[in-house]
C-alpha cells in the first residue's frame, strides 16, 4: 500500500518522457522508410510501418495509463491536503490500467462522503449554537466569522423582560436540582410562546428572561398586538406550569411573574472584549423594559406609552401613577395590559 508521501512524490513528477515518445515516432517512420528503401517491397514496408504503429499504440496506451496514475495521485494529494479524505484512506501510486478509473471514482466518492459528514457536523454545531445563542446571534457570529467586531447598530425593537416573583423564597425551600427543573419547565413553556410571536430569547438571567423582537417597518402595530398577546399567554403558561409542578405543590410554594415590554430602539451587537464577546442589546429601551418588569405586580404586564398607543384598539390598557424609576431623570407612566378587548367584551355581554 502506498503512503501519502509516495503519492505526493508521484503527483509532482513528470510522468511523460517526451523525448522517448518523439524517438519512438522517429523509429517507426524510420523503420517503414528503411524497409521500403531496402526491399522496394510494399508489403514489407507496410508490415514494418504496422510494427511502428503497434509500437506507437503501445506507447500511447502506456502514456495514458501513466498519466492517469499521475492524475490519480494528484487527486489524492489535493483532496487529502484539503482535509476531505478520511485519515485512513488507502493511498495508491501504482495500479493496473483497468483499475485506474475505479480508484479515481473511489477517491471522489470518499471525498464526497467526508464532505457530507462535515456538513452534518456543521449543521449539528449550528443547531447547538442556536440553542446557546439564539438563531440571530449565531447567524451574526457565523457570518461575521473571524472579522467579527465589537459594537453594533441601532435597531427599532420591542424589548421584553420577565421575572419570577418569590424566586428567592423558592430557592430556599427547594434543592438546586429542583430549582433547575422548575426553571427549565418555565422557560421551555414560555420560550415557545416567544418564538411563536416572532421573538428571540437573548439570555436567561437567573429567574429572568430578556427577549427581543425586531420591529417591522411595514406595520409595527400588528406586530405589537402579537407580542402583547404572547405576553398574556406567557402569564397563562406560567400559572399552568406553576400549578402542575410537583416540587412546588409538595412544598406549597407560591410564585408569580411580572412582565415589562417596551417599544423603542436599542443597539444590537457584540459586547465584551476581543477574546470574549456576546451578542446582546444595549440602550435606554432595554433599561426601561427591565425597570417596568421590576415594578410589575405579580401576573401583570406593564408596557411603555409608545407600545400602549400601538395596541390600544385591541387591548384594555390602564395607565398607572407616574413612578420614579432607577436611572431615569423624570417620572415614567407605566401602562398595564388588562386583557384582550374582544375577550373582555364577550365576558361582559355574557
Amino acid at each position: 500500500m502506498a503512503t501519502f508521501s509516495s503519492v505526493k512524490k508521484r503527483a509532482n513528477s513528470k510522468s511523460t518522457p517526451i523525448l522517448f515518445f518523439l524517438l519512438l515516432i522517429a523509429i517507426a517512420a524510420g523503420v517503414g522508410n528503411f524497409a521500403w528503401t531496402a526491399t522496394g517491397n510494399l508489403t514489407t514496408s507496410l508490415l514494418a510501418g504496422g510494427i511502428g504503429i503497434v509500437l506507437l499504440s503501445g506507447w500511447w496506451f502506456f502514456f495514458l495509463w501513466q498519466t492517469n496514475i499521475t492524475w490519480l495521485c494528484r487527486l489524492q494529494t489535493t483532496l487529502f491536503t484539503a482535509g476531505i479524505l478520511p485519515v485512513d484512506f488507502p493511498f495508491v501510486d501504482k495500479v493496473s490500467p483497468w483499475k485506474v478509473q475505479s480508484l479515481i471514482d473511489a477517491a471522489a466518492k470518499a471525498a464526497g462522503e467526508t464532505v457530507k459528514e462535515s456538513e452534518k457536523k456543521i449543521a449539528a454545531n449550528r443547531h447547538t449554537l442556536d440553542k446557546y445563542l439564539g438563531s440571530n446571534a449565531s447567524s451574526h457570529a457565523v457570518q461575521g466569522g473571524a472579522s467579527t467586531e465589537l459594537g453594533g447598530h441601532l435597531q427599532p425593537v420591542f424589548i421584553l423582560f420577565s421575572d419570577i416573583r418569590g424566586f428567592t423564597s423558592m430557592t430556599e425551600k427547594l434543592t438546586p436540582q429542583e430549582t433547575m427543573r422548575v426553571l427549565n419547565q418555565m422557560y421551555s413553556s414560555m420560550g415557545s410562546v416567544i418564538e411563536s410571536a416572532g421573538g428571540e430569547i437573548n439570555k436567561f438571567i437567573g429567574d429572568a428572561i430578556l427577549a427581543y423582537f425586531k420591529m417591522s417597518t411595514d406595520n409595527p402595530s400588528i406586530q405589537a398586538e402579537k407580542i402583547v398577546r404572547g405576553a398574556l399567554q406567557m402569564q397563562e403558561r406560567f400559572l399552568q406550569v406553576a400549578k402542575r409542578n410537583a416540587e412546588l405543590k409538595a412544598k406549597n410554594i407560591q410564585i408569580g411573574m411580572g412582565i415589562g415590554i417596551v417599544a423603542g430602539q436599542a443597539i444590537l451587537g457584540n459586547l465584551g472584549s476581543r477574546n470574549r464577546m456576546e451578542f446582546t442589546l444595549i440602550g435606554d429601551s432595554v433599561n426601561l423594559a427591565s425597570r417596568l418588569c421590576g415594578i410589575a405586580p405579580e401576573n401583570e404586564v406593564l408596557v411603555n406609552e409608545d407600545l400602549a398607543l400601538m395596541v390600544s384598539q385591541k387591548f384594555h390598557i390602564e395607565s398607572r401613577m407616574p413612578v420614579q424609576l432607577k436611572g431615569k431623570a423624570e417620572k415614567v407612566t407605566p401602562f398595564c395590559v388588562m386583557g384582550d378587548l374582544s375577550h373582555l367584551s364577550t365576558a361582559h355581554s355574557g
